[in-house]
């Protein structure tokens, strides 16, 4: 956790509009002095764009997730959260193929303001 956790410039993808956890993920990192960039999809947002870009925090169906992490493959972003629920075996097998350092838990969880990983 400790090489996605040091980068500072995130983008949360999910759906911000209905889901409180993608703004809480937001508000989490940003307290965390983070600068974080909230994306939805479903609204037509796309990563392309926000620069500096340094991890990529997805909190969508893995079906979606697939064309996000296209989107960071394209980017050259090497460093990907999924919260529960949201990564699959392709979603792996791909940030495997394409060298992307991935990490699996809840970021509201296991990265803390006052966390010495950060």
């Amino acid at each position: 956790m400790d090489k996605i956790a040091r980068r500072m410039h995130w983008a949360v993808v999910g759906n911000h509009h209905k889901n409180p956890t993608a703004v809480r993920v937001v508000d989490h990192l940003r307290n965390c002095g983070k600068t974080v960039t909230a994306v939805t999809p479903s609204k037509g947002e796309t990563l392309k764009g926000i620069e500096p870009l340094e991890a990529v925090n997805f909190i969508i169906n893995p079906v979606v997730g697939i064309d996000v992490l296209n989107q960071v493959t394209e980017l050259g972003v090497k460093h990907v959260w999924f919260q529960p629920g949201a990564c699959s075996d392709e979603l792996r097998e791909s940030c495997k193929k394409h060298d992307i350092s991935l990490y699996e838990g809840c970021v509201l969880v296991e990265m803390s303001a006052g966390s010495s990983s950060l």
